[in-house]
């Protein structure tokens, strides 16, 4: 292990803990390393963002350079945009008719947003929500459940988002500024206890519709634009993993999903559901391999993809 981090994490359960972690796009030089973690606050926890130094041995220098004012949030992701910036997700608590699922379109509480950051943990000026009333400034869009994936689209720039819906509706989105993504009041989702959420009209003024939507759930974890050249008929496609088909045990797997030149929908299959795991995670590495990570305790592995001979 690498020496170094917050000196508490608060761990209340699965959805706590470490969530994230980034290099800084200068991270040759600048050596800069932030961790996504719940910072203990009383019983509870709060989201934070750690930043520190690696010396080539260790991690030092670190300091928190952003605290949510709010408890109970959810999972995290973060990564570094083309404009340098640090975006993060933030989870929205709440999986039945609670109150607590409100949160996600309240503008002055973080969960179920994802926020833009400098390095520094400062607020950018030309944030979208900046000296709106009632807005934190490091909001850049609101409205989202649970987020477990977080990417960047290589070609348009543009951040990719997979969100887990309640029962059914699980999202990819694509996220731009300003932007209302509806949870909870627009899901083509429902509550565990039956009902819809949406009744029949999943659509509302003002919300966007989620670029991709799946009834039944495959509860979405992370995911890649795949750009390299061991898989050249690949090339362009998103690689999603997927824990769970409905509430079927053992049905995970990696969606892999074809688009035409508008980044509109074309065709999809199922990897890897021969190996009945959960995946939680998928990347690709600089030498252009894709990489899974499963999610089944003490029996998880990591797995490397590779051309078939």
């Amino acid at each position: 292990p690498i020496a170094g981090g917050p000196d508490k994490v608060a761990v209340l359960g699965t959805a706590t803990g470490f969530m994230d972690i980034a290099l800084h796009p200068d991270f040759k030089t600048n050596g800069l390393i932030y961790l996504s973690y719940h910072k203990p606050r009383g019983d509870l926890g709060s989201n934070a963002i750690w930043r520190g130094r690696w010396d080539g041995t260790k991690i030092v220098d670190g300091k928190d350079i952003f605290l949510s004012d709010d408890v109970d949030a959810l999972y995290s992701r973060m990564a570094f945009g083309a404009d340098g910036k640090l975006y993060v997700t933030i989870g929205c608590p709440g999986v039945g008719t609670d109150d607590s699922i409100g949160r996600a379109q309240n503008p002055d509480d973080f969960a179920g947003k994802t926020l833009r950051l400098n390095d520094d943990g400062t607020v950018p000026k030309d944030n979208p929500f900046v000296g709106k009333k009632g807005y934190n400034p490091e909001i850049y869009t609101i409205g989202h459940r649970v987020n477990l994936g977080l990417t960047m689209n290589p070609w348009t720039k543009e951040f990719w988002v997979s969100e887990h819906g309640p029962n059914g509706g699980d999202e990819v989105n694509i996220l731009r500024p300003a932007q209302n993504y509806g949870w909870p009041v627009v899901s083509d989702g429902r509550y565990y206890a039956g009902p819809k959420v949406s009744g029949e009209m999943p659509v509302h003024d003002g919300m966007t519709r989620p670029h991709i939507s799946y009834v039944p759930s495959i509860a979405p974890g992370g995911m890649v634009f795949y750009t390299g050249d061991k898989f050249p008929g690949w090339k362009r496609n998103l690689f999603l993993g997927a824990m769970r088909m409905s509430n079927s045990p053992r049905t995970g797997h990696i969606e892999r999903i074809v688009f035409n030149e508008n980044w509109e929908v074309v065709r999809s299959e199922m990897l890897l559901l021969d190996l009945h795991q959960r995946i939680r995670d998928v990347d690709q590495s600089p030498d252009g391999y894709l990489y899974a990570i499963t999610d089944e305790g003490a029996e998880s592995v990591l797995l490397k993809l590779e051309p078939g001979k």
